[in-house]
């Protein structure tokens, strides 16, 4: 062959590639691993940010269930329905809404079958507020005056009790 013809076929040959070295190939692992710990960082920190705000929510969602103003509701809560527990259940659930509950107990004289809440001292806001925060409609607030007994509120819990919303999350089990 000619000496030109082999300085071209030469221009064109590409060089020999290398083996990449041992250093080369822990450069190229290097990408993939740090794009996943990136990824995976991130997505704990997402996780973390949604769960804090769950449980923050919950807890704005309890201060505005509270009963707003300087005035404090005094109640009295008696189980009407036969179903043990339920007075203790409803004393807490409105203690937890701001309620001053000052007594509860059980009411044997008889069996209702609605719960009822009773407006005592005239101020009918007070036993609205507490059917509220127990989600009863508004139709379940009576008004009998009984300035004698220093209270604002009686609940009387009926055996629809346990099927409010307000003690869904109670079983029959932790009333025992």
């Amino acid at each position: 062959m000619e000496p030109e013809l082999l300085n071209e076929l030469a221009a064109h040959e590409e060089p020999p590639q290398r083996m990449p070295t041992r250093r080369d190939r822990q450069r190229a692992g290097i990408i993939p691993r740090v794009l996943l710990g990136v990824l995976l960082l991130t997505l704990i920190g997402v996780v973390a940010w949604l769960a804090s705000g769950t449980q923050e929510q919950e807890e704005q969602r309890l201060a505005e269930e509270r009963i707003p103003g300087p005035t404090a509701v005094t109640v009295e809560v008696y189980n009407a329905s036969g179903i043990s527990g339920l007075a203790q259940r409803c004393t807490d659930e409105l203690r937890k809404r701001g309620f001053d509950v000052v007594d509860y107990g059980t009411d044997r004289s008889r069996v209702l079958q609605q719960t009822t809440v009773i407006d005592r001292s005239g101020r009918g806001g007070a036993a609205v507020q507490v059917a509220e925060a127990l989600r009863l409609p508004p139709e379940r607030v009576r008004q009998k005056l009984d300035k004698k007994l220093l209270i604002d509120v009686t609940v009387l819990l009926g055996t629809d009790a346990m099927m409010l919303d307000a003690f869904r999350t109670t079983s029959l089990r932790d009333l025992e």
